[in-house]
């Protein structure tokens, strides 16, 4: 029972989705009509052990709704970044990036001809496609999924014209005996690779690329917290919202006072988590191959094991 428990309510749940649904709970409060003022002077130890309860249960749930909300919002930013860079060559980095190593006057180029603005605005133009380059992979970080990024990274290693080293060539030969099936493509088959890489890690309760998981998860409901209370924060200062919801929020008083420090702070922070979510991110996918080969060769006991990856339980919150 308590190995049942652990397993419901584990690093993952108590840290990705508890502090930052807490964390909301608590913005959520300030936007109430009035906070009742209760005292904890001489309440006893049981009472006060319920408030703290009660404040983590809802902050689970509340944690629960946030994680859901933000991988639907990942996928469908995914999903978006597809379709613009489907759309047209100009919206791909690749168009930008060539401009860094095309001669002002190559016939390739499709600048004015006009001399000497060409080189003038193939400088402009560079150094745009640099800021749109750097803007367009923090995006990424932000809306690829972890699955994405799994494959990705499978990609720069076993694609076409690609050389694995080491460590990926025993992957791909590992990947394969388990799977039996020694003629797999492991880029096509990502999906498969990744349930059970990952299964198999927690099947071994091994490796620490699942704290980048949880890590990640936790930045990226953070600051979805904060960007939405900067956003209501904003409302409120820039109208009066009483007639529309019919009160005036606890909040108002304080952010009549600070102005717009408040959100601006609240935004900046939203920035620092988006960024630090895509790197994690990053961190958790490189981090699972060579979590799978000390898993493998450092546990004497894996090493005989075969594991059947059609029954193996996934409970991976992996999104």
């Amino acid at each position: 029972m308590p190995t049942r428990v652990a397993s419901v309510l584990g690093s993952y749940d108590l840290f990705a989705k508890t502090i930052p649904g807490t964390l909301f709970f608590i913005a959520l409060v300030s936007l109430s009509p009035s906070i009742p003022d209760v005292s904890l002077d001489g309440a006893s130890l049981g009472v006060i052990s319920i408030l703290f309860i009660v404040t983590a249960v809802s902050g689970l749930i509340i944690g629960q709704a946030l994680h859901s909300v933000a991988v639907a919002g990942e996928t469908a930013g995914y999903k978006l970044t597809r379709i613009i860079h489907d759309s047209s060559t100009r919206a791909r980095t690749s168009y930008w990036k060539n401009y860094q190593k095309m001669d002002p006057r190559s016939p390739e180029n499709t600048l004015s001809k006009e001399w000497p603005f060409i080189e003038t605005e193939l400088v402009l133009r560079r150094l745009f496609g640099q800021i749109y380059c750097w803007i367009v992979n923090r995006v990424n970080e932000v809306v690829l999924p972890h699955r994405v990024w799994f494959k990705k990274r499978l990609r720069d290693e076993f694609g076409e014209g690609n050389e694995a080293d080491g460590l990926y060539d025993w992957f791909k030969l590992q990947s394969r005996n388990q799977l039996k099936s020694m003629d797999m493509d492991l880029v096509e088959e990502h999906e498969k690779i990744y349930r059970f890489v990952m299964s198999y890690l927690r099947f071994v309760n091994s490796g620490r690329a699942r704290k980048f998981q949880a890590t990640s998860s936790f930045c990226r409901s953070t600051w979805l917290t904060l960007l939405t209370f900067a956003i209501v924060y904003v409302i409120i200062i820039l109208g009066n919202v009483e007639p529309i919801i019919g009160y005036s929020p606890v909040i108002e008083p304080v952010l009549v006072e600070y102005g717009y420090s408040i959100p601006v702070g609240l935004f900046t922070g939203t920035l620092l988590f988006m960024y630090s979510a895509g790197q994690y991110k990053k961190h958790f996918t490189e981090y699972i191959v060579v979590d799978f080969y000390n898993a493998v060769e450092n546990n004497s006991e894996s090493k005989d094991i075969k594991l059947d990856v059609e029954k193996l339980d996934v409970n991976l919150n992996d999104k």
